[in-house]
């Protein structure tokens, strides 16, 4: 929830830069820390390194583009709602 308090206070710059049309090196850059914390927040015992890694990336990819959807579309949750929206989705089956 902190990165959506977060970005919800820095949402006019922001749309900017994470838009379609935006800033591709910022992104990259968001999206491969995001990627580097969904890994060790994925990380389990024994989990296969190319598994996790696949994971990661699809975490991170998605949770990046529920913030532009969440940003383009004009904050229509709480930074509190959005986080609960997040909890309850399955990325994988």
């Amino acid at each position: 929830m902190a990165i959506f308090s977060y970005l919800d206070g820095q949402d006019i710059l922001l749309t900017s830069l994470l838009s379609d049309n935006g800033s591709m090196e910022l992104q990259a850059i968001i999206k491969g820390t995001m990627c580097t914390h969904c890994r060790e927040w994925l990380s389990q015992p024994g989990a296969s390194p190319e598994v996790l890694e696949y994971q990661s990336v699809i975490t991170a990819n998605a949770i990046f583009g529920l913030i532009q959807h969440w940003l383009i579309t004009g904050k229509r949750q709480t930074p509190v709602e959005l986080a609960e929206i997040v909890a309850q989705l399955k990325f994988i089956g």
